[in-house]
């Protein structure tokens, strides 16, 4: 089996993480491009196994917000790829704000666990990040009733997340 070397492997990766970095609604089709038709994408809110329903979660978060940017803080390819598939593994750690169509500007931290194909084709992107934290605690009336979960799990009061 044939595998990208290391220097290809974090080109493929940093590649992909122009698409997002500089995603406008127009470049959204493109993606197909850069993942597997198979692609398989998590995040808190949705699990996508296509590269075609990919594009429709891309287009539908430009339908219900503006303005979404991503930040790459951090990224690289795993010491431990590739694996005995010949794929390559990779994460990448980021900021993402984006204004709902009707409210306040959203911040959200998160990281991605990435797995590439032996030929430089993304085939799985899986978000991590703080639903709870990030966005329910900032709804109104359900962000009351999710800071008051949250404080009843606490360990103790002082110990609260704010």
């Amino acid at each position: 089996m044939t595998t990208l070397t290391r220097d290809q492997a974090s080109t493929a990766l940093e590649r992909y993480l122009d698409f997002w970095r500089d995603m406008r609604v127009e470049d959204v089709p493109t993606i197909k491009g850069l993942v597997t038709p198979d692609f398989y994408f998590v995040d808190p809110f949705n699990e996508v196994t296509s590269a075609d329903d990919m594009v429709t979660l891309l287009d539908h978060m430009f339908e219900v917000c503006d303005d979404p940017r991503f930040i790459m803080k951090q990224y690289g390819v795993s010491d431990q790829s590739p694996d005995d598939k010949g794929h390559w593994h990779g994460y990448a750690l980021w900021d993402f704000s984006f204004t709902p169509k009707r409210g306040n500007t959203i911040n959200i931290e998160g990281m991605t666990a990435l797995t590439m194909t032996a030929d430089g084709v993304m085939a799985a992107h899986i978000d991590h990040w703080d639903t709870g934290q990030q966005v329910l605690r900032k709804i109104p009336v359900l962000g009351g009733m999710v800071n008051a979960i949250f404080g009843k799990m606490a360990a103790a009061k002082r110990l609260r997340r704010p």
